[in-house]
C-alpha cells in the first residue's frame, strides 16, 4: 500500500523571521557559524506568491534597482504570519549581493533587474530589540548605522558631526559613502509598529518627525553630490491605529511613504509551491484523483472541486479555510498559519499514513485547544467543550460513531471560532464524513448525530432552513432558557405517547408550502378543490381528503358515486392517510368497505370503471428517531399553549424561547412527512399500487398531483389517450375559435384558418374533426367510434346540449368541454346533427354563436329530404348552373346548403354592383324606369330568389323550402338577369365615355362633324337596348377619330416653335443681361431687368408640351385647353424691347447726376462708365463688360445718398489757438468738422482757404 511519505516530503524554511538570523545570513566564509546553504534556502523559500505578496515584491525590487530614478520609502503593512520579515530579509541580502542566483532561478521576471544592483550600505534590524522609553528612532538608527560600518570592517572609522542638523549628519553620511564607492543607503526597520505603540505622546512625535525627515530625503532626485536612500518598514497595523499620532504627522507620513499590503491569502501557494515537495507528481495526482471520486460518491454535495482538493494535498480544503478564518480573528498577534502547517505535515509525516490521509478540521482544534482558556473571548467555548467530551461516550456507545460525533463537534468549535454558523453540508464535508451509506446518507447521518447532541446533550442551537441538509447548527452558550424549556419539553413528551392523534394533527398543520399543503385540508374528512390541473394537455380536477377517524366508509363511498355522476367537475378522488396517523389500517379498511358497498349497489361496466377514480396515499412507517423529532415538536407545540408558563417570569422567556424556534421545528417536521409520504405507496380503487417516490417529486402540489392523475385516470378514461391534445393550447378562447371556423368555413373552402392551424392540428386532428391536405388542415367529420358515442346520447325528442356534454365528460372518452364542443360542431357541419334555441327554433350553422351552451339548447338527429323534394332542389342547381349533388345523404344535404348559399353571396354581390352602374348609366342618360321594363321585371325575380335563399333554420328546413320554387318561372329572368350584368361589364364604361365627350361644355364641334354627333346622341334615347347597340360603339370610334385629327392639325398651328423665336432672342441678349446685373445695386433700383424677365417667362409658358394628340374621351388638350379653332394669343415682342430700353434710359439719366459724376471720377470704374454715357452713345453690347464686381461696387456707393458741406480753414486756425492739450486740439478739431450738423460717415466736406 503507497504511504503518504512515498509522495511528498516537508521543506524546511523559516516560520519566524528574527534579526538574528538575517544577522547570521549576512556573515562572511571566514566568520564562526557561517552555513553557505542557509541564505540560498532563506531566499528560496520566499512565498510571495498570492497577487499582494508579489506586487510588494516588485515594487521593492524595482525600487531598489534604480527604477524610479532616486531611492523610495515603503511601508510593509499585514498581520503576523503574512511574511513581513520574511521579505525585509530577503531585500537586505539582495542589496548585499547575496543569494541573486537562486532569486533568479524562483522569480525570473525579476532577474534582469539584479545586474543593476550597485553596492550599498545596507542596515537591517528589528526594533524589538530596543526599549522604546529608553531609545528614540533617530538614535536607534545612527547606532545600527555605526554597526554596520563596523561590520562592513572598512579602514577608516565612521565619524559623522553630531552638534548639527540632520541634513548636514546625512551630508556627511554622503560625502563618507561616495568616499568608499558605496551608492547609497538601504534601510530595513523590522517591528516599526510595536515600538511606535509604546511611545509616549512627545516621544511619539519626534520619531514622527525623523520618519517624516527619512521619506522626504528618500524621495528626493538623485544628484552627484547626494546619495540615494532606500527605507523599508514592517508594520502589523495601519499609522492610523498607532497611539496619539497627530492628524498632521500622519498625512505626511502617508504622502512620503507607499503601502504595500501583505496578506495570508497565499496559504494554498505556500502549501503547494513551498511546503509540500511533490516526489512524483503523476502520483499524487492519481491518488488525488481516486479519491476525490470516491469521496464524491459518498459526498454528492461537495463544496470544493477536484483543482482544489489536488492543490492543498494533503491538507482538507476545510481545514485551510476554517485556518484562515480562524488565525485573522483571534490569533494574528500569537499564532502563524504557517506554523500550523509547518508543524501538522511534520506530524503526518512522523507516522505512517495512507496516501489518501488528510490533515482534517480536528487536527487544527488540537493545534489550537490550549489557548482556548488563555482568550477571554473564547474561554467560554471550553466549558462546552469539556461538556461534550463527557456526554460522548453517553450519546454514542459505538467507539466508531463516537470518534465521528468528535470531529464533529471539533468542527463545530472551530466554525463558532472563524464566526459562521454552519450547515449539515457544510459540516459533513468538512470532516469528510463517510460511513458508507448511499446516496445522501451521510449527510443524513450527520444530521441524526447533531439531532441527538441538541436533544440529549447541551450548547447546541439550530437554525432550520427549506433547503435539504440546510439547517445550520451553532455553539449556544445561552444555556439557562433553552435547559429549562427542554426539561418542560421532556415532561411534557412523557404524557404524549407514539400514535397520540395530537402528533399527526401538528405534522399536518406543519405542512402549509405548495410542496405538501397538509394544513389547508379539512381534518373532519372534509375536502379542498385543487386548481385545475393538467393531465394529457386537457384541464381536470381532484378532490383531495385527509383521512380522519370521522370519515366512515358510507360517506366515502357516497363522495365516490357523486363524483361519477354526469355534470360534476371533479374527475378523481385523493384519500391521503396523515403521517403519524396511530392507524393506517383503518384507511384502507374504509377504502375496502366503500368500494364493497359500490359494487353491491351496480355491477355495470360503467361503475366498475369508476372503482379507478378512487386513490389512496399511505406513508411510510415512522423511525424511532422520527416519531423521537415529531414527539419532542409536538410536546414544544402544546407548552405554548401552556398557560401555566405565563404566571411567572420564567415561564414567558421559556414560551418567548419556543416561540422562535417554531419556525425552524415546523420546517423539521414538514420535511419528515414529506419523505414519509413520498416513501409511501399509492394505490388505486381498482388495486394497482406503485411506489409513492415515483410519483411524488421535489416540484409544486401540482405536479405531485397530475403525476397521480397520469397514473390513475387511464383507467378511468380509457379511450382519451387517443384524442388527447397534442400541446397545452387546450383553452375556451381556442375552442370556440376553432367551432366558429367550423360552422362558418364554406364548402369550397372547407379549410382552419392559417392563424388556427396549431390549434387545429393539436385538438381537431385527434378528434378527427381535421385532416391534413396539401398543407392545411381540412374540416373533416369525427372519426367513427367517436360519432356512434356521441350520436348514442342524443333520442329522437332532443337531449339538453348540458346533458350530452355532461355524459360525454364521464364517458370512456372523458371528453373534456372544450373538447365536447368542437366534436358536436363538426356533426352540425356534416347535418348528422340539428340544433335549436331556447325557443325551439332550428338553427342553421351559421347562426350558432359562442359559447356554444349559451346558443344552443337541444340537439336532434339530422332528417334527409324525401326524393321529390330532393329532385326539386338538383332543378334548381341546374337552373342557376352550379354542378348538382351527389345522392343524398347528410354530409351531401349540407353540401348542397353551403354550395345555395355561396352562390346567393356571390350573386349579391353582382347583383349590387350591376344596379350601380345601371344606376349611374340612367342618371347620366337621363332614362326612366319605363325604358327598362324588362329589365326591371327580371330583377324583381332575382331579388325575391335571393332573400329566399337567405340562411334561416336548419339545413331540412332551408332546402324544403328552395324545393318549393317555381323553378321554370325563374329561368327567362335568370337569363336576363345574366344578360344585363355581362352588358354592363363589357359597355357601361364606354357609353358613359362617349356621353361624356359629346356633351362635354368645352367641345367646340366643327360644321362638317355637328350631324354625325347628333345622330349619335339619338341612339342614346334607345332605353336597354342601348347595351345590345354595337353601331353605336363603332361609329362613336369613327366620329371620335376625325374630331381628333382636326384637333391636332389646329393645336400644332398654335403652337408653332417659330411663334416664340422672338422672346427666346431676348431672353438671352447682352441688354437683358446687362439690366440683371444693375439689379443688384441696391441704392437705386433697377426692376425692369426683373420685369423683362418674367414678361418673357409669361409668354414662353404659353407654350404647350404636347403635340395636339387627344386621348380617349378627352375634348380638349388637358395641358393647355386650347378649344377647337381657338386662337392663342401672344405679347407683342416690341413690347418687350420697349422696356429694356426704358431701363437703359434710367441708368443713362442716373449716370448725368452732378454727384454721381464727382463720385464715379475718383474712380477707374467708375470713369469708364462716364465714357460710356458720353454723349448717349453708349450701346448696351459695350456696357456689359463694365459691369464687374468692381464697378457695381462702385455704383452702389455713388448712388448712396448724401450730403456736401463747407469748412473755414482760418477758423480752424483760430479755433486751436487756445488749446494746450492732444484732448483739447481733438475736441476743437471734431467740433470745426463736425459744425453741429451731425454729418455722416459718407457726407463730403469742402474746405475754403
Amino acid at each position: 500500500m503507497i504511504q503518504i511519505n512515498d509522495l511528498i516530503e516537508a521543506r524546511s524554511f523559516p516560520t519566524v523571521v528574527q534579526a538574528s538570523d538575517i544577522r547570521a545570513l549576512r556573515c562572511s566564509p571566514d566568520d564562526k557559524g557561517y552555513e553557505p546553504t542557509a541564505a540560498q534556502d532563506f531566499i528560496g523559500g520566499y512565498l510571495g506568491y498570492d497577487e499582494r505578496s508579489q506586487h510588494a515584491l516588485n515594487a521593492t525590487i524595482h525600487a531598489l534597482a534604480g527604477g524610479q530614478g532616486s531611492g523610495g520609502a515603503f511601508f510593509l503593512n499585514g498581520v503576523f504570519g503574512s511574511g513581513k520579515s520574511h521579505l525585509l530579509g530577503l531585500l537586505t541580502l539582495l542589496a548585499d549581493g547575496i543569494g541573486h542566483d537562486v532569486f533568479s532561478q524562483t522569480q525570473p521576471h525579476l532577474a534582469p533587474l539584479l545586474a543593476t544592483f550597485q553596492p550599498r550600505l545596507v542596515v537591517h534590524f528589528s526594533l524589538d530589540e530596543y526599549d522604546a522609553t529608553r531609545f528614540a528612532l533617530e538614535d536607534i538608527f545612527w547606532r545600527e548605522v555605526q554597526k554596520e560600518w563596523v561590520r562592513r570592517g572598512f579602514a577608516t572609522a565612521l565619524t559623522l558631526p553630531t552638534t548639527g542638523s540632520r541634513t548636514e549628519a546625512f551630508a556627511a553620511l554622503d560625502e563618507v559613502l561616495q568616499t568608499h564607492q558605496l551608492h547609497g543607503l538601504v534601510l530595513c526597520i523590522d517591528e516599526l509598529s510595536l515600538f511606535l505603540s509604546a511611545k509616549d505622546h512627545r516621544a511619539l512625535q519626534s520619531d514622527a518627525a525623523f520618519l517624516q525627515f527619512l521619506g522626504q530625503r528618500a524621495r528626493r532626485a538623485h544628484t552627484s553630490n547626494s546619495c540615494p536612500l532606500w527605507v523599508f518598514a514592517a508594520l502589523q497595523k495601519t499609522f492610523e491605529d498607532i497611539g496619539e499620532l497627530e492628524a498632521y504627522s500622519i498625512s505626511q507620513i502617508r504622502d512620503r511613504f507607499t503601502t504595500l499590503p501583505l496578506s495570508l491569502a497565499h496559504l494554498p501557494s505556500l502549501i503547494e509551491r513551498r511546503l509540500v515537495i511533490k516526489k512524483d507528481r503523476s502520483a499524487v495526482q492519481r491518488v488525488c484523483q481516486e479519491s476525490f471520486d470516491s469521496l464524491s460518491v459518498a459526498l454528492p454535495r461537495l463544496d470544493f472541486g477536484q483543482v482544489e482538493w489536488e492543490q492543498l494535498y494533503p491538507f482538507h480544503p476545510a481545514t485551510i479555510a476554517l485556518l484562515e478564518q480562524v488565525v485573522l480573528r483571534f490569533f494574528s498577534r500569537t499564532r502563524s498559519a504557517v506554523l500550523f502547517c509547518a508543524a501538522a505535515l511534520q506530524e503526518v509525516l512522523a507516522t505512517p499514513q495512507d496516501a489518501t490521509y488528510r490533515i482534517l478540521p480536528d487536527a487544527l482544534f488540537d493545534y489550537l485547544a490550549p489557548e482556548l482558556a488563555d482568550h477571554p473571548d473564547l474561554r467560554p467555548l471550553t466549558t462546552a467543550w469539556q461538556s461534550w467530551r463527557e456526554s460522548i461516550t453517553h450519546l454514542s456507545p459505538d467507539q466508531h460513531e463516537a470518534v465521528l460525533l468528535t470531529r464533529l463537534l471539533k468542527a463545530l468549535l472551530l466554525f463558532k471560532i472563524a464566526g459562521s454558523a454552519p450547515s449539515v453540508m457544510q459540516l459533513t464535508n468538512a470532516i469528510g464524513l463517510d460511513a458508507h451509506l448511499p446516496g445522501d446518507g451521510n449527510y443524513q447521518y450527520a444530521q441524526v448525530l447533531l439531532e441527538k447532541l441538541r436533544t440529549r446533550g447541551n450548547y447546541l442551537a439550530v437554525e432550520r432552513h427549506e433547503g435539504e441538509f440546510t439547517d445550520r447548527y451553532a455553539v449556544d452558550l445561552g444555556t439557562r432558557v433553552g435547559e429549562m424549556a427542554h426539561r418542560f419539553t421532556q415532561n411534557m413528551m412523557q404524557s404524549l405517547p407514539t400514535g397520540d392523534s395530537r402528533i399527526a394533527h401538528y405534522v399536518a398543520q406543519c405542512c402549509r408550502d405548495e410542496t405538501l399543503p397538509l394544513a389547508t385540508l379539512d381534518q373532519k374528512g372534509g375536502a379542498t378543490e385543487t386548481s385545475p390541473l393538467m393531465w394529457r394537455n386537457a384541464p381536470r380536477r381532484m378532490t383531495v381528503v385527509l383521512w380522519a377517524a370521522s370519515l366512515t366508509a358510507p360517506v366515502l363511498a357516497n363522495r365516490l358515486a357523486t363524483l361519477s355522476q354526469p355534470g360534476h367537475e371533479e374527475d378523481a378522488l385523493l384519500l391521503i392517510a396523515p403521517p403519524f396517523a396511530s392507524d393506517e389500517v383503518a384507511a384502507h379498511n374504509c377504502c375496502h368497505e366503500a368500494l364493497q358497498s359500490l359494487a353491491q349497489d351496480s355491477d355495470d361496466a360503467y361503475a366498475k370503471r369508476w372503482r379507478a377514480a378512487l386513490i389512496l396515499w399511505t406513508p411510510r412507517q415512522p423511525t424511532q428517531d422520527e416519531w423521537a423529532l415529531a414527539r419532542e415538536g409536538t410536546a414544544q407545540h402544546l407548552l405554548e399553549s401552556d398557560p401555566q408558563l405565563l404566571d411567572n417570569r420564567r415561564g414567558r422567556a421559556i414560551l418567548q424561547h419556543l416561540k422562535q424556534e417554531a419556525p425552524q421545528r415546523e420546517a423539521t417536521l414538514r420535511r419528515i412527512a414529506v419523505r414519509l409520504l413520498r416513501e409511501g405507496q399509492i394505490i388505486t380503487g381498482t388495486g394497482a399500487v406503485i411506489d409513492a417516490a415515483e410519483l411524488a417529486g421535489d416540484n409544486s402540489w401540482i405536479a405531485t398531483l397530475e403525476s397521480l392523475a397520469d397514473f390513475a385516470l387511464p383507467q378511468l378514461f380509457p379511450r382519451f389517450d387517443s384524442i388527447a391534445p397534442r400541446m397545452r393550447v387546450l383553452t375556451a378562447s381556442n375552442s370556440d375559435a376553432l367551432c366558429l371556423d367550423i360552422l362558418r368555413r364554406p364548402a369550397s373552402a372547407p379549410y382552419f384558418a392559417p392563424s388556427l392551424e396549431r390549434a387545429a392540428r393539436a385538438i381537431t386532428e385527434p378528434l378527427g374533426v381535421a385532416k391534413a391536405e396539401q398543407g392545411r388542415w381540412r374540416i373533416h367529420a369525427p372519426c367513427e367510434d367517436l360519432s356512434r358515442a356521441v350520436k348514442s346520447l342524443i333520442t329522437a325528442e332532443g337531449t339538453p346540449f348540458s346533458a350530452i356534454e355532461a355524459a360525454l365528460g364521464k364517458s370512456e372518452w372523458g371528453l373534456v368541454a372544450e373538447q365536447a364542443a368542437v366534436v358536436l360542431c363538426a356533426l352540425l357541419r356534416t347535418g348528422d346533427l340539428l340544433a335549436f334555441e331556447a325557443r325551439g327554433a332550428a338553427l342553421s350553422p351559421a347562426q350558432i354563436g359562442m359559447p356554444l351552451r349559451r346558443s344552443v339548447r337541444t340537439l336532434c338527429p339530422g332528417e334527409l329530404l324525401d326524393a321529390a323534394a330532393w329532385s326539386e332542389v338538383e332543378t334548381l342547381f341546374n337552373a342557376l348552373e352550379i354542378a348538382p349533388p351527389e345522392e343524398i345523404s347528410f354530409t351531401n344535404q349540407e353540401q348542397a346548403r353551403l354550395a345555395l348559399l355561396e352562390w346567393r353571396e356571390s350573386a349579391v354581390a353582382e347583383t349590387e354592383l350591376a344596379q350601380a352602374r345601371l344606376h349611374q348609366l340612367r342618371r347620366q342618360l337621363g332614362h326612366t324606369a319605363t325604358q327598362w321594363t324588362q329589365t326591371e321585371a327580371a330583377w324583381e325575380q332575382v331579388t325575391n330568389l335571393l332573400n329566399t335563399l337567405a340562411d334561416k333554420g336548419s339545413t331540412l328546413e332551408f332546402l324544403k323550402h328552395v324545393a318549393k320554387l317555381d323553378i321554370a318561372a325563374l329561368r327567362p329572368a335568370l337569363n336576363v338577369w345574366r344578360s344585363v350584368i355581362t352588358d354592363l361589364e363589357h359597355s357601361h364604361a364606354v357609353l358613359l365615355g362617349i356621353h361624356t365627350r359629346l356633351t362635354h361644355p368645352e367641345l367646340a364641334v366643327p360644321p362638317d362633324l355637328q350631324q354625325s354627333r347628333a345622330d349619335l346622341l339619338a341612339h342614346f334615347d334607345a332605353g336597354e337596348s342601348l347595351l345590345k347597340n354595337n353601331l353605336l360603339l363603332a361609329q362613336a370610334e369613327g366620329w371620335s377619330a376625325a374630331y381628333a385629327a382636326q384637333y391636332q392639325e389646329w393645336h400644332q398651328l398654335q403652337h408653332a416653335a417659330a411663334r416664340w423665336s422672338s422672346y427666346r432672342r431676348l431672353a438671352s441678349s447682352d441688354a437683358l443681361r446687362a439690366l440683371e446685373k444693375l439689379d443688384a445695386i441696391q441704392t437705386r433700383t433697377f426692376e425692369q431687368g426683373r420685369a423683362v424677365r418674367e414678361a418673357i417667362a409669361e409668354e414662353l409658358d404659353k407654350g404647350c408640351v404636347r403635340d395636339g394628340t387627344l386621348h380617349p374621351n378627352e375634348p380638349v388638350c388637358n395641358n393647355c385647353r386650347l378649344r377647337l379653332n381657338e386662337r392663342l394669343k401672344l405679347r407683342d415682342p416690341r413690347e418687350i424691347e420697349q422696356m429694356i430700353e426704358q431701363g437703359f434710359e434710367s441708368l443713362r439719366n442716373a449716370l448725368r447726376e452732378r454727384p454721381v459724376q464727382q463720385y464715379l471720377m475718383r474712380h477707374a470704374g467708375g470713369a469708364a462708365l462716364l465714357e460710356w454715357n458720353e454723349d448717349g452713345n453708349g450701346t448696351p453690347e459695350n456696357l456689359l463688360p463694365l459691369l464687374n464686381g468692381e464697378t457695381l461696387s462702385v455704383l452702389n456707393e455713388a448712388f448712396r445718398p448724401r450730403r456736401c458741406v463747407t469748412r473755414s480753414w482760418p477758423q480752424l486756425a483760430q479755433d486751436l489757438k487756445a488749446c494746450r492739450t492732444r484732448v483739447d486740439y481733438q475736441t476743437a478739431f471734431n467740433l470745426w468738422l463736425d459744425g453741429n450738423e451731425n454729418l455722416d460717415d459718407d457726407d463730403e466736406i469742402v474746405v475754403k482757404f
